[in-house]
């Protein structure tokens, strides 16, 4: 299955065409400003608890469906930082199911109700299925987690 990944440039230029981009066994949290960690805390253990079958955010390799919405979130990102970052995209082949997620029941949480429910219905949406995952807005994006590795195709910006 092709996907798209997004990395920060300075990190991507380490990579080639044919290399293997691995997943994140063990993703260190720790230097995460306080509010986003305990997110991912919180989306993890309602995962561990009630969702088991879902691969973790916490170790999994983030992905999109299409370049232009790997431009969007290098956009997101861009307009939530002091000073904006260059990232690289990567066309990737990935081996094994991607789940796929609405960001924004990630990136609201703490806006609209508890963060528990926000956390439940994240988790709730997961879907191999692409067409059938559901936005709040046009302008959604969603987002993918798989626990596979994946081989570079093409490297887009």
């Amino acid at each position: 299955m092709i996907v798209y990944h997004v990395m920060l440039r300075e990190n991507a230029k380490n990579y080639k065409i044919g290399d293997t981009i691995k997943n994140n066994k063990n993703r260190d949290i720790s230097a995460m400003p306080e509010k986003k960690r305990e997110t991912e805390e919180l989306y993890e253990e309602v995962r561990k608890r009630d969702f088991n079958g879902l691969p973790s955010r916490l170790s999994g390799l983030f992905v999109f469906e299409s370049k232009e919405d790997a431009e969007e979130y290098i956009k997101y990102l861009n307009a939530h930082k002091e000073s904006p970052k260059n990232y690289s995209i990567f066309e990737l082949d990935v081996y094994a199911p991607v789940y796929w997620f609405n960001m924004d029941e990630f990136t609201i949480s703490a806006a609209c109700g508890s963060k528990e429910s926000k956390a439940k219905k994240y988790w709730n949406g997961g879907t191999t299925v692409y067409s059938t995952i559901k936005k709040i807005f046009p302008e959604d994006l969603i987002e993918g987690i798989t626990q596979s590795d994946a081989v570079i195709k093409q490297l887009l910006v």
